[in-house]
């Protein structure tokens, strides 16, 4: 019974987390599109890392970018966008660093 109880609760924390973590994400994702054109002028078809609403590196390619965001923040809180003028880079991917 223990048992059972400890994987429940465990397991619903880490949808909580998650959840979490998705909202960063999305948050950081409504923000770049906010300000896409303001961001255009400075990042134009470098791949931007964005945590906290603000661009904390930029960078040629992504996978570039996603070796930056996995050494400085935590997996799925912070998001790796090509900036470009439109919607031709609008493809979103979360990737959440959760393993259950």
């Amino acid at each position: 019974m223990t048992k059972l109880l400890i994987t429940f609760v465990l397991a619903k924390i880490q949808k909580q987390k998650k959840m979490i973590l998705e909202t960063n994400v999305k948050s950081e994702w409504e923000y770049y599109l906010a300000h896409q054109d303001e961001l255009v002028p400075l990042y134009n078809g470098k791949y931007i890392v964005m945590v906290g609403k603000k661009v904390r590196g930029a960078f040629d390619s992504f996978g570039e970018a996603c070796a930056f965001g996995e050494s400085n923040f935590e997996l799925g809180t912070f998001l790796v966008q090509r900036c470009s003028p439109g919607n031709a880079d609008y493809t979103v991917k979360f990737y959440s660093g959760m393993r259950i």
